[in-house]
């Protein structure tokens, strides 16, 4: 067609114009649909993924589908080039010339739309096969024009009904929505923006939205495409809650290679292990190691993980301080999810206090152990020293007072004093003897025991002294109290006599709180008097220190000392409420700490009684003891008194005979442990018998009843064995005479 003419001139110059519209509309068109091939190629690797994690059973056919998607994807991207070609071709053609005819212009108009509608077509095959959540809104107005079933699934809702819906609808905040469009405006686009989105029901859900503009059926649109994280951000805060926990517990954790080498350490464990995570971290589990355990102790261990099984025991190891460490540790080996192990991880709790506690309880059952089978022991033993001593008193007053014998019968009652004293120091560890307690201060008696330990110590050991005068009262026997420290400081003594150092004594009033009490939980709230002895001497070891309360145990040489010191200490200290610790380190020294309860100040009169020669009488005793020979001096020394005795060995028989005859008997003296029938309630039956007899009750040991317990029940007299003439003399007088004015 030749244009020669105004009019076709004019036809021609505006379907120039209308085809240079289409093909500005084609370019607009071809390049959302180059944007659009784009996203999708962005995109593929994570539908992959997405794929393979969610339809396992199917994923060969799913990866197939993908990489089919891909090739068309490459396909459209080719077709797109050659379209920009004619496209370029056709503009040059109309610019450099105007003698093509309407037909050549038509088929370009045909080609280009036919090609348009082509990439529409597979616009939407890709959209609504690839399985991301896709949707298309009008920027006007945020109007939904298009979205595909994987969205509608996302927000609950039937996908014909989203193009009802405005974007907006699906956020879960306001501010996310002026975010995402502030970030549009800005740069144009939004890539990978992770939010909140809102379900048709009002629920929330985490995704990833990209945002890119788009010309949808010639409207300006949005392409959003999103990527559902509710599974992911929910993993991630299952992570996260496991991880605090872990760093918070208690308890010490690590986590290893199968090899052994050190990934992760919770700040826990830096508190058992003194070890700082960060000097660890990457290095081999057996730098933790101290040798506290025989090699092969470890290798039994690392066999028994290697072999799938946890291992659970107890290690005591050394502390990064040099500190010993008690461990209650378990191991178990990480499995990946084929079985095969891939770490190890080991959760260990310091059970170092509980240990001490234990050992504390174990000892203490140990000595109660033994004291019952002391107090056993030092009740035959005061049956057998009660003649011994009697006779020896008894023959004493019949031999010239300086002959030979009196000599000799001196010695052998000094002896019996001693036994007398080993007993009482027995019965003291067995707390199974009667105290005499009082209201007093603790100053005094440490002062006087100290000025007598500086007399006999060597100038090379030094005495140090800080006594408070402030601290309060204590309810204690004073004799006892002095006995505590003498053996204290004794063994401090002997621990310095060698080399010389230090020997510090001091008292002070002390509240306890809540981090005493913890250390020391057999103390009880309230105020004590706290008696510290320290040495500077060659210390103790471990071994030791677990035996030096127990009786007879000692480190000096034979002869210097019966093993009973710390015995008695710790039993005279139980029967006054208080408590002892000991803190030692070879070459370090001793520490012996003595807590007593403190007691309120009451004013108390004490009467001395001058000597007075023993006093006699003529009265009838009915004298009952099971030995044979303790009823024997008994009833020798009472009639050297003057008096009447009938003497029995058994208490069935002595109760058949009082109940004969009660007024035959002026008092009734009996023993305490006695087979079939106790001293007890043989007087029991005797005081219903005859309500006024006055009784007298002996007792190696005063386990089963006490001085005023006996008192209580209308018990006259109370004697401990082994029983000197002289103090049986006064309590038997003693019981008459008051019986004798009662009447």
């Amino acid at each position: 067609m030749i244009l020669n003419t105004d009019s076709s001139k004019k036809t021609l110059f505006s379907e120039v114009a209308a085809l240079r519209r289409e093909i500005a509309g084609l370019k607009r068109e071809k390049s959302d649909l180059e944007l659009m091939i784009e996203m999708n190629t962005e995109y593929s690797d994570e539908v992959a993924e997405y794929l393979l994690d969610k339809y396992e059973t199917t994923k060969k056919t799913l990866l197939s589908e993908v990489l089919k998607l891909r090739h068309e994807i490459v396909e459209l991207r080719q077709k797109m080039t050659g379209l920009e070609r004619e496209k370029a071709d056709l503009e040059l053609m109309i610019e450099m010339s105007t003698e093509h005819s309407d037909d050549v212009l038509e088929d370009l108009l045909d080609k280009v739309e036919s090609t348009l509608r082509e990439n529409e077509k597979r616009f939407r095959l890709i959209s609504e096969t690839i399985p991301l959540p896709i949707i298309v809104s009008r920027i006007s107005d945020g109007a939904i024009l298009y979205a595909n079933e994987p969205a509608g699934s996302l927000f609950g809702l039937p996908v014909e009904e989203l193009p009802e819906r405005r974007m907006s609808d699906f956020y879960y905040t306001p501010s996310e929505y002026r975010f995402v469009k502030d970030t549009l405006a800005v740069q144009g686009y939004v890539s990978n923006y992770e939010m909140q989105g809102r379900k048709a029901d009002g629920g929330s859900f985490w995704m990833a939205l990209s945002v890119q503009p788009l010309t949808f059926d010639d409207v300006p649109c949005l392409l959003g495409v999103l990527y559902d994280l509710t599974d992911r951000k929910q993993a991630e805060e299952e992570r996260l809650r496991l991880a605090t926990a872990i760093e918070q517990v208690a308890e010490g954790i690590v986590i290893t290679e199968k090899d052994g080498t050190i990934r992760y350490a919770n700040p826990a464990f830096e508190c058992i292990s003194g070890y700082k995570r960060k000097d660890i971290r990457g290095q081999n589990f057996r730098v933790l190691s101290r040798k506290e355990h025989p090699e092969t102790f470890y290798q039994m261990i690392w066999h028994t993980i290697s072999f799938g099984k946890v291992w659970t025991g107890h290690i005591a190891d050394k502390r990064n301080d040099d500190n010993i460490c008690e461990l209650e540790v378990t191991i178990s080996p990480i499995r990946d999810s084929s079985g095969e192990i891939i770490n190890f991880v080991a959760v260990s709790r310091d059970v170092t206090h509980e240990m001490s506690m234990e050992k504390q309880l174990r000892q203490a059952q140990k000595l109660e152990a033994i004291g019952t089978l002391a107090g056993g022991i030092a009740h035959d033993f005061n049956n057998v020293l009660f003649p011994i001593m009697g006779y020896t008193q008894m023959t004493m007053d019949i031999i010239p007072e300086n002959s030979k014998a009196k000599g000799y019968m001196k010695q052998v009652m000094i002896a019996a004093g001693r036994a007398k004293d080993l007993v009482r120091q027995i019965l003291t560890f067995s707390r199974q003897n009667e105290q005499k307690l009082a209201i007093i201060q603790f100053q005094p008696i440490i002062k006087e025991a100290l000025k007598l330990l500086r007399a006999s110590m060597p100038t090379t050991i030094r005495i140090r002294q800080s006594i408070d005068n402030d601290c309060g009262y204590v309810l204690a026997d004073p004799v006892r109290l002095h006995q505590i420290v003498m053996n204290l400081c004794t063994n401090a003594y002997h621990a310095l006599r060698e080399k010389g150092g230090t020997l510090e004594v001091s008292l002070t009033e002390k509240e306890t709180d809540e981090d005493i009490l913890l250390s020391e939980p057999e103390l009880k709230p309230g105020k004590y008097l706290r008696l510290t002895v320290s040495d500077t001497g060659q210390g103790m070891d471990t071994e030791v220190m677990t035996k030096i309360f127990d009786p007879f145990f000692t480190t000096k040489s034979p002869g210097e000392g019966t093993g009973m010191g710390l015995s008695v200490v710790l039993g005279i200290i139980r029967d006054h409420g208080g408590h002892i610790t000991a803190e030692s380190e070879s070459g370090r020294g001793s520490i012996f700490t003595v807590w007593l309860p403190r007691a309120e100040r009451k004013t108390s009169k004490t009467e001395l009684l001058p000597d007075l020669p023993l006093p006699k009488g003529k009265e009838r005793i009915l004298m009952v003891d099971d030995e044979d020979m303790v009823a024997s001096v008994m009833q020798h020394m009472l009639e050297e008194l003057g008096y009447h005795v009938t003497t029995l060995t058994s208490s069935v028989e002595a109760l058949g005979i009082f109940r004969v005859k009660p007024e035959n008997y002026d008092l009734v003296i009996t023993d305490m442990t006695m087979p079939k029938m106790t001293g007890v309630v043989l007087s029991r039956e005797l005081m219903r018998i005859r309500s006024d007899i006055p009784i007298i009750i002996c007792t190696g040991f005063g386990d089963m009843i006490s001085e005023r317990e006996a008192f209580a029940m209308g018990i006259r007299g109370y004697m401990i064995k082994p029983v000197l003439m002289s103090d049986l003399a006064e309590s038997v007088r003693n019981v008459l005479n008051k019986t004798e004015r009662s009447n």
